[in-house]
Formats: C-alpha cells, sequence, structure tokens
C-alpha cells in the first residue's frame, strides 16, 4: 500500500479477500482519497475508517457500474477499490482506472494462478467492447496489474496468504534468435517460424512467486525479488525512514541483488551490514513484531508487555493549534 502498486487480492470464496482488503486501507496514505465500488456492499470502509475521506457506491437497478465509475471520476478519487471485479464491464473500466484514474488500485478476483489472472481480465477487456486484439488487451492488463496476493484456507478453515506474486511485463523489442543468411537456405525457414510463435502464441508477460506459505510448518518463506521496475517503483514512493526500513526488510529476507555493492560481500560483512542498519534504525516494535517475534529470545507475551507499558507512560499533548503535525498524532 505504501509502494502504491495497483494489486489483486484472489482466492476462493471466504478464503479471506474482503477482511484482507479492508484491513489494507489502513495503510494507505491518510490524505489520500478513497473510491469504492462494489456490486454489493461488503467493505463497509465508510464505518471502519470514519475519519477517511472515502465514498463508497453499489450499482443498482437504475445505475449502473460504468455510471458510478464515471462519477468517480469527477469526485477527484485518489486511490480505486473494487470489491470485486465480477463482471467484464468492471474489469474494464477497473484496468482503465488503474491506468489513468487513480494513483492506484486494488480489487479481489476468483482467479487461481496469477497467470489466469491476466488471461481472464484480458478476456473481459476484449468482451466489453474495448479492444479487438487479445495481444493489446493481454499487455494493458499487464502494465497496469503488477502484483497478485493469492488467499486460501485448509480443511481446518485456517485461512492464509498462500502467495505474493508478480507479474512481470515481457520486453518486447527482443531481437530474432536467428538473423535471415541469403547463402543459408534454411534461415528464412527458421526466421519465419520464429515469427508465427510470436504472433500466435507468445506471452506478453511472466509471473513468478515473491512469498510463499508452507501449509506444514504454517509459516512464510521467501521465494524471488520483485523485479528492479517494481522495486523501485515501490522505492520511490516511500518516506527516508520507510525506505531505509524496506531496503534493509529486502536485504534481510532476500539477499542482496545481483550487481549491487552488498553482492560483493562475504557472508559475514553481509551480516555485519545488516546488524549496522538495524542500529542505526533504532529498535523498534511493529504489529509484525507482535506477530512473528522480533528476535530469538523475544517472545509474544513480552512485546505485549513492553507495548503495554509504554501505553501507560504519559505522553505530553501538543495543544498547539499552528502545529498541523498534531492533528495526526495517535
Amino acid at each position: 500500500m505504501l509502494g502504491e502498486v495497483t494489486q489483486a487480492f484472489t482466492g476462493r470464496q471466504s478464503s479471506g479477500k474482503t477482511t484482507l482488503m479492508r484491513a489494507c486501507v489502513r495503510y494507505i496514505d491518510p490524505r489520500y482519497t478513497i473510491r469504492v465500488l462494489e456490486m454489493s456492499s461488503e467493505l463497509y470502509l465508510r464505518e471502519t475508517y470514519q475519519t477517511r475521506n472515502i465514498l463508497s457506491a453499489v450499482e443498482t437497478q437504475h445505475v449502473s457500474a460504468t455510471e458510478v465509475q464515471d462519477s468517480f471520476k469527477k469526485s477527484d478519487g485518489a486511490v480505486s477499490i473494487a470489491g470485486e471485479v465480477a463482471t467484464d464491464e468492471v474489469a474494464a473500466r477497473m484496468i482503465q482506472f488503474a491506468m489513468t484514474g487513480s494513483i492506484f488500485t486494488f480489487f479481489s478476483h476468483h482467479a487461481n494462478t496469477a497467470k489466469d489472472l491476466v488471461l481472464t481480465l484480458r478476456n473481459s477487456l476484449v468482451n466489453a467492447g474495448g479492444f479487438n486484439n487479445m495481444a493489446t488487451a493481454e499487455r494493458q492488463v499487464v502494465q497496469a496489474v503488477r502484483v497478485d496476493i493469492h488467499l486460501d484456507f485448509d480443511v481446518t478453515g485456517r485461512r492464509f496468504i498462500e502467495r505474493v506474486s508478480e507479474i512481470v511485463p515481457l520486453d518486447e523489442g527482443v531481437d530474432y534468435p536467428v538473423k535471415y543468411d541469403p547463402e543459408d537456405p534454411d534461415s528464412i525457414n527458421l526466421v519465419t517460424e520464429e515469427y508465427y510463435k510470436r504472433v500466435t502464441d507468445r506471452t506478453s508477460f511472466t509471473t513468478h512467486d515473491i512469498l510463499r506459505y508452507d501449509r506444514q510448518t504454517q509459516t512464510y518463506y521467501t521465494v524471488d525479488r520483485f523485479s528492479p521496475e517494481t522495486e523501485e517503483h515501490i522505492r520511490k514512493r516511500l518516506s527516508k525512514k520507510a525506505l531505509e526500513e524496506f531496503d534493509l526488510f529486502m536485504l534481510e529476507n532476500w539477499g542482496p541483488r545481483p550487481g549491487t555493492p552488498e553482492a560483493e560481500m562475504t557472508p559475514e560483512e553481509l551480516a555485519a551490514e545488516i546488524r549496522d542498519r538495524k542500529e542505526r534504525l533504532g529498535a523498534t516494535i511493529t504489529d509484525l513484531d507482535i506477530m512473528l517475534g522480533s528476535g530469538e529470545t523475544d517472545t509474544t507475551s513480552d512485546l505485549l508487555s513492553t507495548l503495554v507499558s509504554n501505553l501507560k507512560e504519559e505522553k505530553p499533548v501538543n495543544n498547539d493549534p499552528n502545529d498541523i503535525a498534531s492533528l495526526f498524532e495517535v
């Protein structure tokens, strides 16, 4: 959310898509206005976040989803949320919002894989009448939606994020592997074969997992880093402190990116670099620390006790009416 990346929350019914979307709104910049379109009222964001500028709407018998989305364009919306992309028309408008009408967008969908998500949205764009070429529609979807957060639950009813996947556009300017050689009669056949592959079954994207859930151990493990383009997109939108925390989080859990100075370090030097960064940032307790524990000797109860102790300490109240920052103190 802080990185302002358009993302999809996917999964079967009752997997927790709506619940997670509602919780994620908390991390959207409070200065951003939010516009919500739902088929039926489920998110109830105006009740949950009463201090936010949120406008929610539901299509009716006389007002279609398309008309609602057109009205959102005139209401100075910064973030667009689609409760569920279930029709071709809503999917087409959601992609339009993600490209031009919002800072970023997120929505829920019932796709099983990241590839299925792209192909389904592509088909919706064509069915809605906005495109008559599958390849063009597919590229539009890939440019708009970059992250797929897939949820699921097991036989006991435990709900979890099964994976976080990235959708990466492929470079369209890749040279042909074989050049035409007038002296080689077989070269024209190879070039022709490659041409027809590209205009028929060549995909314009690839997908890879960033994070996965292990059902046996009920823990998460890292897989691949975000692509350099997506990671840079996120970094440009973070504050100075958040950027330092993000870089440390990626370095500690995914390791150094090839080609960076950290990649040339020995394991001992890398461990020392991570320790130094942690010391510079300072020891802070976050919601994630409470859930997972911040160290080998820390327990959840110790963390909660520390939080309770901190809350008991009296905090000076800033009554200066000219200090705008005091309005946002919690």
